[in-house]
């Protein structure tokens, strides 16, 4: 397997993540799907931030999953909110304030709105997905190669 897979996968996911959110926001946002495309951007830099994990033990996802979500919905909001700004010409609207409350309603939505929660577990999934394609393409290096420690 080529080492950039793990990238582009990480791509497509965050574009189904971006398809994702805004199907869950379209009712309250009809612009929400102009951001769609940014969750490539937002996959790539979830994987970049949470890649130091997938070296560790398999329940260190756990939290990375939760973060992670939150991190991905906080940005995915942000960018709603800059399409709500960019695309709604509403006068006397103050930019950063329309921006942040994109942000606001993503972030409410996935603390307090049930159905929100099961992208916890997808999350986790996801991250499971992509430590088994960054452990296989990244070599494995041992301290001590001919020692048999942790091996049964």
């Amino acid at each position: 397997m080529r080492p950039g897979i793990a990238v582009s996968v990480a791509a497509l996911c965050g574009l189904c993540w971006g398809i994702l959110g805004a199907f869950l926001t379209q009712k309250l946002a009809a612009w929400s799907w102009y951001a769609a495309p940014s969750g490539v951007v937002i996959g790539l830099a979830v994987y970049g931030l949470s890649r130091w994990s997938y070296r560790k033990s398999i329940w260190y996802l756990v939290p990375v999953s939760i973060i992670s979500t939150f991190v991905a919905v906080a940005l995915f909001g942000l960018c709603l909110g800059l399409a709500d700004w960019i695309t709604r010409e509403i006068p006397n609207r103050i930019g950063w304030k329309v921006i942040l409350q994109g942000m606001m309603m993503c972030l409410w939505g996935l603390v307090f709105y049930p159905l929100f929660w099961a992208l916890f577990p997808l999350a986790f999934g996801n991250h499971l997905l992509m430590r088994f394609l960054d452990r296989r393409n990244t070599p494995q290096t041992t301290a001590n190669p001919g020692s048999t420690w942790g091996r049964h």
